[in-house]
């Protein structure tokens, strides 16, 4: 099939409920109007709806690829980016080009739109795509942490029936009350290095992810429960207060019988120090980057998993 017979629309409210099949077709999950609309709808940062559709000769949504924006601290300046994120395509439509160009469409409408970058985190699949074909940097790899607790695997049991998950979710609000901070800064942030600039906003806007603010070991923590106990970041510590809340941290696992808790960090990051004096680190998705001309010195950005727009 000829590239030219596919439209291309940019996303908005008008037709972003044209994800849910693509979101079933591509990863086998089902998604609400409420999820998208919640995702895609960014504008407590005055910018919103970046992304394109491609639809064929029927008028059928086949192809997606998008950016959420979000703000970042570098070199004492604040700028609006966005993280690329979502790029799927239907079976039967791949080796199209349909990555390509929906990617430098979306390209065209952040520079146009005066957005500094875009970033993200691509994985071994989409690799190739983003670094030869949408000219993105490849600078560092993310670090991943995994750390086993040995207990009954409960948050697997609820998410596989259904009729325990609502039972399940009442026992994570009773073992990681949500703390009354609105706002935790973030760990990467030091020195030339910069990161995602995380205010109230920032964090009221992530939250539709389900993910909370919680003080475990004396420490402010941001995390989830979801496939494993998330962690996406953490407040400053020294390593001995560390050390206190790796303990308490996995005591709350054993307790919500999640046999798994996972980190992501970039390296060289305060937290990947922390982490590196206790467990091993094994390589992870990409951080790669395409700057639209804000000179900026992308590559001292940081990132925690917490900065992820699946987080």
């Amino acid at each position: 099939m000829s590239q030219n017979t596919y439209r291309l629309e940019r996303i908005g409210p008008h037709n972003v409920l044209d994800l849910i099949p693509l979101y079933k077709g591509v990863f086998g999950k089902t998604v609400t109007s409420e999820f998208l609309q919640a995702k895609y709808d960014t504008r407590y940062l005055g910018k919103a709806w970046y992304g394109h559709l491609a639809y064929d000769q029927k008028d059928r949504p086949v192809a997606y690829y998008g950016a959420v924006p979000f703000a970042l601290e570098i070199e004492g300046k604040r700028v609006i980016a966005a993280q690329s994120g979502d790029a799927m395509t239907l079976p039967g439509h791949n080796g199209q080009g349909l990555f390509t160009r929906l990617g430098e469409a979306t390209d065209r409408l952040l520079e146009a739109e005066q957005l500094a970058f875009v970033y993200g985190f691509p994985n071994q699949n989409s690799h190739y795509g983003y670094t030869k074909k949408l000219h993105w940097q490849h600078e560092e790899l993310m670090q991943r942490y995994t750390i086993p607790v040995a207990t009954l695997p409960l948050e697997a049991v609820s998410r596989a029936l259904s009729f325990l998950r609502k039972p399940y979710e009442l026992w994570v609000n009773r073992c990681l009350p949500k703390a009354p901070e609105t706002e935790l800064s973030n760990s990467v942030i030091e020195g030339t290095y910069g990161g995602t600039a995380r205010d109230t906003a920032f964090f009221k806007y992530k939250f539709f992810l389900h993910s909370r603010l919680s003080r475990i070991g004396g420490k402010l923590v941001w995390l989830k429960a979801e496939g494993g106990l998330l962690i996406g970041d953490v407040e400053q510590c020294n390593s001995e207060e560390f050390s206190q809340f790796l303990k308490a941290l996995r005591r709350k696992a054993f307790w919500l019988g999640i046999p798994k808790i996972t980190f992501q960090v970039s390296p060289g990051a305060p937290l990947d120090h922390l982490l590196k004096s206790h467990y091993p680190a094994y390589d992870s998705w990409a951080i790669g980057y395409k700057d639209y001309g804000s000179g900026l010195p992308l590559h001292r950005l940081r990132f925690t998993y917490g900065d992820l727009d699946t987080f």
